[in-house]
């Protein structure tokens, strides 16, 4: 079905996806072959039967993880149709019965609509009420910035007002982590991890607290916590910065204030500062910008080799390493781009070059580094 989308045959396509929903009901792939299904009938302006598709979606798979997404595509064409009250209805749905969204993508987005329509409407004060919660509710999140953004212009007082709240400076002792003991410090298997993060054995030091109890992959949340703070201390980010972004979520549900920026520290980790703020300066890139590729692009692993044959930390494949080589007069091969010093001081060359290529602008320099400056031309 997928390949007969991809071949332009839409509607056999259609045909095909929901015949395999038919066929197996309970299969969880059922509610993306009824999405795929009005996406094929979209591409053939068919909105009615798109519609029909997508409003039984959520009924016919309660617990499918493509809901919130039916309802979402039935809210926004609704919306580009000007139909507001429909569009309010789908998307006060999803905030009413689909919980918080764990999805980047979908953070905010409901309520964020939601204002945008009620402003429409000249309903100023539910709107803002709206914006409001869609900064309170997803803390930094794309739609909590663009929620900003929107009481900055119409709204002012109110914009300063939760900036002031929200987004305050944090003071340098904000956020001390504390542990209880519990006999821990007396382990053996906890006294040997130690001691190996401390000469900069990472892996050898998770197996042995592993053994001791203590896991960034499994076991309850405070212990979990204290091997990352135990891995980010040691420098070994790889570890350290899995347990906010894979295991416990429920940092990102307030903003980095009092004792919560701790979470948010070792989410977005400052890692290989020795090599970061020296090679960012002489680049003229903002050493955020650097810390946020290596974060995506590598997870902090100095070794990972993508599908694509990218190399370590911030994922170069060869012929872009080579050619922001040639600036330092240096040659690579792929030994050298597991070293960080090299692969961060190429990383942050080609960023530089991207800069200059785009003025600056943040989304077209990180679309060239994923894709490649010429498909953002294109």
């Amino acid at each position: 079905a997928r390949g007969l989308y991809r071949k332009g045959k839409f509607v056999a396509a259609a045909r095909l996806f929901l015949s395999l929903e038919r066929r197996f009901p309970k299969h969880s792939y059922g509610d993306d072959a009824r999405l795929r299904a009005a996406e094929a009938y979209a591409e053939q302006k068919k909105k009615k039967k798109v519609r029909q598709i997508l409003a039984k979606l959520p009924a016919l798979h309660p617990r499918g993880d493509q809901r919130r997404e039916a309802l979402w595509r039935l809210a926004w064409q609704a919306y580009l149709d000007k139909r507001w009250k429909r569009a309010l209805a789908h998307l006060q749905r999803i905030i009413d019965t689909l919980g918080t969204a764990r999805k980047y993508y979908a953070e905010g987005r409901a309520l964020y609509w939601k204002a945008r329509i009620l402003a429409r409407l000249r309903k100023p004060k539910a709107a803002v009420k709206s914006y409001e919660a869609a900064i309170r509710t997803y803390p930094l999140s794309y739609y909590a910035l663009l929620g900003f953004n929107r009481l900055r212009e119409r709204w002012p007082r109110r914009y300063r007002k939760l900036r002031d709240e929200l987004l305050r400076p944090i003071g340098k002792k904000a956020g001390r982590w504390r542990f209880e003991d519990h006999g821990r410090s007396t382990k053996e298997g906890f006294r040997r991890g130690v001691e190996l993060l401390r000469l900069g054995f990472g892996d050898h030091a998770a197996r042995e607290l592993a053994r001791a109890g203590l896991s960034t992959r499994r076991g309850p949340k405070r212990e979990l916590w204290l091997a990352a703070v135990l891995f980010d201390r040691a420098g070994q980010w790889v570890f350290s910065h899995q347990v906010p972004r894979s295991r416990d979520w429920r940092w990102k549900r307030a903003y980095p204030l009092a004792d919560n920026v701790r979470r948010w520290r070792i989410a977005y980790p400052k890692a290989f500062p020795r090599l970061v703020l020296p090679l960012s300066k002489r680049a003229a890139v903002p050493r955020e910008l650097t810390w946020a590729v290596m974060r995506e692009e590598s997870g902090f692993s100095t070794r990972i080799e993508s599908y694509a044959n990218a190399i370590g930390l911030m994922q170069l494949i060869l012929p872009t390493a080579r050619a922001a080589a040639s600036y330092h007069r240096q040659r690579v091969d792929r030994r050298a781009l597991q070293r960080p010093a090299t692969n961060i001081r190429l990383g942050t060359t080609f960023l530089a070059f991207l800069r200059r290529a785009f003025d600056k602008v943040p989304p077209l320099v990180i679309a060239g580094y994923n894709a490649g400056h010429g498909a953002v031309y294109r």
